[in-house]
C-alpha cells in the first residue's frame, strides 16, 4: 500500500527519485499482527512519530495510519481472528527530492504485510548470537531505512545466527534485529537506548518484569560480564522474546524463566 493506494507487492510503487530509495532517508516500524489485530500499535506509532520528529520529516496522522493498516489487512484477508500470524511494516521516507540535501515535500508512506514463515517460528525456540565488530546501527535509537549495517552484519554470520553488535570497548550493544537482555541473579539488564534501539518489546519487559520479582537495570554490558550471565534473551516486536542458546559458539542452557517472560508479552498482555 503506497499512500492510500493498494497495489501488488511486485508492482512499481515509488518514484525513482524517492529519498528513501536513494539515501535511506526515513524510518520504519514492524508490527506483529496476531489474530487479525496489531499488537502494541499505539507504542509503535508513538515511536515512529518520535523518530520522524528527530529527522524533521512530517509525520502522517496516526488515525490515518491506523485506517490504512486496517485496510491493508482486510485486503490481504489478514484481519480475521483465525488469520495466520503476520508482520506489517510501515515505512516513511522524506519523499522525492533532488540531491542529498533535504528538501521540503510530502513524505512517502508505504505499508506492507507478510505472514511469518516457519523459520521465524523456529527462531522463537532459541537464537544463537555471534559478535560482530566495526558495525552498528546507522543512527542509534532510530529505526532508520538506512539498514546497511544490519545487512552487512547478517552477511557476516551463518544463516542460523543473529549478529550481536559490539563496540570498540567490547561492550555488547544489540542484535542486528533485536535487543539484548541478560539476567544476573534477580537483576535483568539491557544496554542503554543511547547505543541501541529502544524496542517496543524491550520497553514492555522493563516495565513488567518487576511482577516476576526481577530488578530491571539499563547499563553497559561488557562482553566479559555477559559470558557470566545466568541467562540471555533477545527481544523484538515479532519474537517477542527468545532465549539465547549460544554465544560465539559457546552453548547456553535454557532458563526456566523464559515462559514467564513470554507471558508478559503474549496476547493476554498486549496493548492496542
Amino acid at each position: 500500500m503506497v499512500g492510500d493506494r493498494l497495489c501488488p507487492a511486485d508492482a512499481p510503487a515509488i518514484r525513482a527519485d524517492d529519498r528513501g530509495f536513494l539515501y535511506g532517508d526515513g524510518v520504519f516500524e514492524t508490527i506483529r499482527v496476531l489474530d487479525g489485530r496489531p499488537c502494541h500499535l499505539d507504542r509503535h506509532l508513538d515511536r515512529l512519530a518520535a523518530a520522524l520528529r528527530k529527522l524533521a520529516i512530517p509525520a502522517p496522522a496516526e488515525p490515518s495510519l491506523a485506517i490504512r493498516l486496517a485496510t491493508l489487512l482486510t485486503a490481504n484477508d489478514l484481519a480475521r481472528a483465525d488469520a495466520p500470524e503476520c508482520a506489517v511494516r510501515i515505512s516513511v521516507s522524506r519523499g522525492p527530492g533532488r540531491g542529498p540535501r533535504p528538501t521540503p515535500g510530502p513524505p512517502t508512506v508505504v505499508l506492507t504485510a507478510r505472514p511469518l514463515g516457519p523459520g521465524f517460528h523456529q527462531r522463537r525456540s532459541g537464537v544463537a548470537l555471534r559478535t560482530v565488530r566495526g558495525l552498528q546501527r546507522a543512527l542509534p535509537g532510530i529505526k532508520s531505512l538506512c539498514y546497511l549495517p544490519a545487512v552487512l552484519a547478517l552477511a557476516a554470520v551463518d544463516d542460523h545466527e543473529e549478529p550481536l553488535f559490539v563496540d570498540d570497548d567490547d561492550h555488547a550493544l544489540e542484535g542486528a534485529t533485536c535487543n539484548l537482555f541478560a539476567r544476573f541473579g534477580a537483576r535483568l539488564v539491557t544496554p542503554p537506548a543511547s547505543v541501541a534501539l529502544p524496542g517496543v518489546a524491550r520497553a514492555l519487559l522493563l516495565q513488567r518484569a518487576a511482577t516476576l520479582g526481577l530488578e530491571c537495570a539499563v547499563e553497559p554490558l561488557p562482553l566479559a560480564r555477559l559470558a557470566h550471565a545466568d541467562a540471555l534473551w533477545v527481544s523484538n516486536a515479532l519474537l517477542p522474546i527468545a532465549p539465547v542458546i549460544a554465544l560465539d559458539g559457546s552453548k547456553r542452557t535454557a532458563d526456566p524463566l523464559t515462559p514467564r517472560l513470554e507471558a508478559l508479552l503474549g496476547p493476554a498482555g498486549r496493548a492496542r
